[in-house]
């Protein structure tokens, strides 16, 4: 059987596709969903909303009376800023971080996870984990996520027919 010089272009571009996704994801830089994840220092520092395909790594800054100071800019929209347990993010203060707790930064919201015993109340000026929790599932049952997802679904089995059709059976 051979195949159609269209046919083999469009599966060399599902093949090509498909590694770019695999690239593209990973628990660091997750492209497709736009979710940037780094350590900054002790806490776990997620930006959504960051499409960028190489993210800088977080900076040690020279500490400032004995507390160390670091800078976070994975886009240019999020900017955060951690001097020593004190969380500012585009220049505004979101109060004190307890040891390891987890920042969310989500279209400019900010959200501060608290761990352990230490763990207070949530200012008001951030929104609850569940706000994003939500956000995804909306997102997972929107017509179009489901129609895209359709879709890839479709171009994996026929990929997968075409490369059984391509190889040799003995």
């Amino acid at each position: 059987m051979t195949l159609k010089p269209r046919a083999l272009m469009v599966t060399g571009i599902c093949l090509i596709a498909g590694i770019c996704l695999l690239v593209a994801c990973s628990r660091k830089n997750n492209l497709l969903m736009g979710r940037v994840e780094a350590n900054v220092g002790n806490h776990t520092v997620v930006v959504t909303d960051c499409y960028r395909t190489r993210v800088p790594d977080p900076q040690r800054l020279a500490d400032e009376g004995g507390q160390s100071v670091w800078r976070y800019m994975p886009c240019r929209d999020a900017d955060i800023w951690i001097r020593g347990e004190q969380l500012t993010v585009n220049g505004k203060e979101y109060g004190r971080l307890n040891t390891s707790d987890g920042v969310l930064v989500d279209h400019g919201v900010v959200l501060i996870e608290r761990h352990g015993a230490a763990a207070g109340p949530i200012p008001h000026s951030s929104v609850p984990a569940a706000f994003a929790n939500r956000r995804i599932v909306r997102l997972k049952q929107s017509r179009p996520w489901r129609k895209a997802s359709t879709r890839i679904k479709r171009c994996g089995h026929w990929c997968n027919r075409i490369i059984s059709a391509l190889t040799p059976t003995g």
